[in-house]
């Protein structure tokens, strides 16, 4: 699979290995993955696919399943006031 890209003016294309296709539960095509952090897994990450619809973006670039918007917001509640940092991955020891 072949992607084209505009990077600053110039046009390339980028080919890599194909990669299965992801639904979110819904049946939706998946367009994100849940950041919510995981300790057990490999990535760090829940890594649930979500669509659009589904995903609730809570920073740039981070997006959380239905399960685990649940579980920011008993997470928001246990600790008011407390903004989470643009550039870190979401919610280091939380589980």
């Amino acid at each position: 699979m072949c992607e084209h890209l505009n990077i600053e003016g110039t046009h390339v294309i980028v080919c890599g290995a194909r990669r299965k296709r992801q639904f979110c539960a819904c049946g939706r095509p998946c367009e994100f993955l849940c950041d919510w952090k995981v300790a057990g897994k490999k990535s760090g990450t829940c890594d649930a696919p979500i669509c659009s619809t589904h995903a609730k973006q809570v920073a740039p670039e981070k997006h959380l399943c239905p399960l685990h918007q649940a579980h920011y917001a008993i997470w928001k509640r246990n600790h008011p006031g407390v903004q989470v940092p643009e550039q870190k991955t979401l919610f280091e020891g939380a589980a």
